[in-house]
């Protein structure tokens, strides 16, 4: 009984770890910088993954940016398109917002994935379909 408790614990416990990837991609003159924490809610098909998400526009001229364009892909699992986890500028979601040049935006977002034991574990990008 104790082996069978321990064993159902260590399950639970990397299961429910607070594991966090880091991805980045550079295009052109724009770099992004996404932080995927633990899946929480299930949505639709999938289930919500929050996160934190940085943009850096290194260029001398302004970028359109809208989280409609970028992407989170588990390779052979499936994507998510970025979504705002904030109220206060569903815009981003919709349209596009400038980032100046030499500018940095942060924001709180959240991706709708496949359930994977550990996304440290799987091959995660970033892809940017502007």
């Amino acid at each position: 009984m104790n082996k069978l408790f321990l064993v159902l614990s260590a399950v639970l416990l990397s299961c429910c770890s607070g594991e966090s990837i880091e991805v980045e991609l550079r295009n052109n003159d724009v770099s992004f910088s996404a932080t995927l924490k633990n899946y929480g809610k299930r949505i639709q098909t999938g289930y919500k993954v929050s996160g934190a998400l940085k943009i850096i526009n290194h260029s001398t001229n302004e970028v359109q940016y809208s989280n409609r364009d970028l992407f989170v892909k588990i390779i052979g699992e499936g994507e998510s398109r970025t979504h705002s986890d904030s109220l206060s500028s569903p815009v981003i979601d919709i349209d596009t917002v400038p980032i100046k040049p030499n500018a940095t935006l942060e924001q709180e977002v959240y991706w709708v994935l496949p359930p994977v034991k550990s996304l440290a574990a799987e091959r995660v990008v970033l892809e940017w379909r502007n």
